[in-house]
């Protein structure tokens, strides 16, 4: 399969991650970090960001959680023993082969989100689930079992991206927060997986924290702005410390 982009450690390919992720299995070890952030049912749509394809300004499968469900199924196989996989929204990685310390993070915003403009309370919040692929609890210390040098809490507060040419994406995620799981769970020189890669900020955290990475996007539009996301960073020459949020 040809990549959509792949430069400086980092490919792209575009097409159904549930047809492509059985194809990338990284040799028998697998993945050491997977990153997902699959649609999961509550019908996102675009509220006239200017930055952001009008012909996009909906996710592909958001109409429920089975394709997140089929995705996130597809993508554990890919995970080596041993390490770490975080996956935005109300999926149980629990239920899983071989999961182990699953536990819930909590997103903080900052922001709260439009909603549901009826309800008094507007949302500010959502879950990412943690889990390590492992046969028990036994050895879970074992190579990626405790790859963080601090124990962090549960909170993780990130504004998210807001306003005119901050936002590229319906659901995206702030580059800041996605770079903190990566340094909480992989090596420098590791390689990230990211099976809905949207526009590209978990292959551009990744990156930027000297990782290589691989992300699959259905959509090819939001493929190119991923590649193009890319291409600007790399093309900076600098790649860490660097504001690309």
């Amino acid at each position: 399969m040809t990549p959509h982009y792949q430069s400086h450690g980092i490919t792209l390919y575009v097409g159904d991650a549930r047809e492509i992720l059985p194809t990338l299995r990284k040799g028998r070890d697998g993945y050491e970090l997977l990153i997902a952030d699959p649609p999961y049912g509550v019908k996102a749509k675009a509220t006239g960001s200017r930055t952001m394809p009008l012909a996009l300004d909906r996710i592909a499968g958001d109409e429920s959680t089975d394709a997140g469900t089929e995705i996130v199924s597809a993508a554990w196989p890919c995970v080596a023993m041993h390490r770490h996989a975080y996956v935005f929204g109300p999926f149980k990685l629990d239920g899983l082969s071989h999961a182990a310390g699953c536990c819930e993070l909590i997103w903080d915003k900052v922001i709260p989100t439009m909603g549901d403009l009826d309800h008094p309370w507007a949302k500010q919040h959502e879950p990412i689930q943690f889990a390590m692929r492992a046969d028990g609890m036994v050895n879970m210390a074992r190579r990626g079992g405790k790859l963080a040098r601090v124990r962090s809490g549960s909170v993780l507060r990130y504004q998210r991206p807001n306003g005119s040419g901050a936002k590229h994406h319906v659901s995206e995620k702030p580059v800041p927060l996605l770079r903190e799981l990566i340094e909480m769970s992989s090596r420098h020189g590791e390689t990230v997986l990211d099976p809905c890669a949207g526009s590209g900020s978990t292959l551009v955290a990744a990156l930027i924290e000297g990782r290589q990475a691989v992300g699959i996007e259905l959509e090819t539009q939001w493929a190119d702005v991923a590649a193009e996301r890319l291409s600007k960073l790399t093309r900076q020459g600098d790649l860490f410390g660097l504001d690309v949020a």
